[in-house]
C-alpha cells in the first residue's frame, strides 16, 4: 500500500505508528498487535532500500526501541541482533581510521557497507537496545536478563569487540556486556565459558529469525 508513496507521507506514517506506539494507555496493546504483524522483521528490511532517508532511519530505530519495550520478545530482539552482526565488516577492513562525520550521506544506502553509514547504523542499534534492556520502563527481572544474554550468547559480544571495528561500535559494546556482566552469575559463567548464542544457530539455518 505505502510502495512509491511520497517520502513525507511515509515519514508521517511511520511518525504516527512511533506515536501509537508510546501512548500511555495503548502503547502495550499495540505493541502486541504490531508483534503479531511481525512488524519488526519488516521494519529490519527497510535498512537495505537505497533510498531510505536519514530522518526515516531515525524514526524506525525509535520505533523498533518501542515496539521492544512495549511488548519484548527475545526472538525480536534476536532480529535486531543478527542485523547488527549483518554490519560488520571483515577483518581486513580497519574501520579505526573511518570518520563519521560524512557517515549521513544522504546518497548512500542506510544498510551500506560503504562509508561510515553501516557503523553510525550499527551504532544506533546498539544504542536503542541498550536503552530497552536497561529501561526502567520495561524492568526485566534478573532471570530474563539472564535469558537474552544467554540467547545472543559471548559470541555476539565479542564479534562487536574486534580490533578492526571501530571504537564507538566497542565502547558501546562494551557498555552492553558490562551492564549483563554486572551479574554475579552471568559473570561467572562468561568467565566459564558459554556456547554460542541461538542467533547463530538460526543464522546457520538461514534467515528464519528474520522472517
Amino acid at each position: 500500500l505505502w510502495t512509491n508513496t511520497a517520502d513525507n507521507l511515509e515519514l508521517a506514517l511511520f511518525s504516527h505508528l512511533l506515536e501509537i506506539l508510546q501512548s500511555p494507555r495503548e502503547g502495550p496493546r499495540n505493541a502486541e498487535v504490531a508483534h503479531q504483524a511481525q512488524l519488526v522483521p519488516k521494519l529490519i528490511f527497510l535498512f537495505n532500500e537505497p533510498s531510505l532517508a536519514l530522518s526515516k532511519v531515525s524514526t524506525i530505530i525509535a520505533i523498533l526501541g518501542c515496539q521492544l519495550k512495549g511488548h519484548f520478545n527475545i526472538r525480536d530482539l534476536l532480529r535486531v541482533g543478527l542485523f547488527v552482526i549483518y554490519t560488520l565488516k571483515p577483518s581486513s577492513v580497519n574501520e579505526r581510521q573511518n570518520c563519521l562525520d560524512g557517515a549521513q550521506d544522504p546518497s548512500v544506502p542506510a544498510g551500506s557497507q560503504t562509508s561510515g553509514k553501516a557503523i553510525w547504523l550499527r551504532n544506533q542499534l546498539l544504542e536503542m537496545l541498550f536503552g530497552v534492556i536497561s529501561s526502567p520502563q520495561l524492568h526485566l527481572s534478573s532471570e530474563t536478563k539472564e535469558q537474552v544474554f544467554l540467547n545472543l550468547g559471548p559470541d555476539w559480544f565479542l564479534l562487536l569487540l574486534q580490533g578492526h571495528l571501530h571504537p564507538s561500535t566497542t565502547t558501546l559494546a562494551l557498555k552492553l556486556l558490562l551492564y549483563f556482566l554486572s551479574s554475579p552469575s552471568l559473570r561467572g559463567r562468561f568467565r566459564d565459558g558459554l556456547s554460542a548464542g541461538c542467533w547463530v544457530e538460526c543464522s546457520m539455518e538461514g534467515v528464519d529469525i528474520v522472517m
